[in-house]
């Protein structure tokens, strides 16, 4: 095996944070065998988890990392890979070694330069805690609410909700919230979530980093509408 390549937090996975321990012990068993660990921050990167990239919430150096998506924020297409010095020395990679066809564009590396230089003048740990915690607490007063919501998971503005009827997971019932969300017929907003997770019933949301209060305060209505007009949907046909 020459390389092992995991998300810190599960994305598609339903935003799933590893235990605390997990990746110091794959990361002692790796060296051992002298196996590269490559982390992959595609989606995690960029401060969604509270810290620059996401292996830092875990107290670990991998080999490689792999980042993208917030790079750019959607305005041009850019990925990068870092790595230890070894790994990426001349004497492997030599000059025209490493070629590209839409390698280096000029747009895509100013604008990735202008990403990284924001968020450097910015006190990005400090503003996520906050406004993350404001977002979990609505999270919280949902789940007491509505009893179809099992585990919240959290880490930093990755956020998911595993849905649940009779105690087993309802991938059908994640479905019909994810529909209302973005098909609302009788809200006045829509809101963008996703599905995921092992049996998929999970809902998934992963707000701006730079999100307002103001917005925080119009998710937790939508939320709530939209919970409360599924639940009571399910509630009809139960009867």
């Amino acid at each position: 095996m020459a390389a092992f390549i995991a998300e810190p937090v599960l994305g598609r996975g339903g935003y799933i944070p590893a235990p605390s321990l997990y990746f110091k012990k794959l990361k002692d068993i790796l060296e051992e065998y002298h196996i590269l660990f490559v982390a992959d921050e595609i989606q995690m990167g960029f401060y969604r988890t509270g810290t620059m990239w996401a292996f830092e919430n875990y107290d670990i150096a991998p080999d490689l990392i792999v980042f993208g998506k917030a790079l750019t924020n959607g305005c041009y297409p850019l990925s990068g890979v870092w790595a230890k010095t070894p790994i990426l020395d001349q004497e492997n990679w030599p000059s025209s070694s490493a070629q590209a066809t839409y390698g280096g564009s000029p747009l895509g590396c100013a604008l990735g330069n202008a990403t990284f230089n924001l968020l450097e003048n910015q006190p990005m740990r400090f503003i996520i805690k906050e406004k993350s915690s404001k977002i979990y607490k609505i999270l919280q007063n949902l789940k007491e609410q509505y009893d179809i919501i099992g585990n919240i998971n959290n880490l930093g503005f990755t956020f998911s909700l595993d849905i649940e009827y009779e105690g087993k997971p309802a991938p059908s019932l994640a479905n019909s919230i994810v529909e209302t969300a973005l098909f609302p017929k009788k809200l006045s907003h829509g809101l963008i979530i996703t599905q995921g997770g092992l049996y998929d019933n999970m809902i998934m949301m992963s707000p701006p980093i730079f999100i307002k209060d103001e917005e925080i305060n119009l998710f937790g209505q939508l939320i709530f509408s939209i919970f409360e007009h599924v639940y009571s949907d399910l509630m009809k046909r139960s009867k």
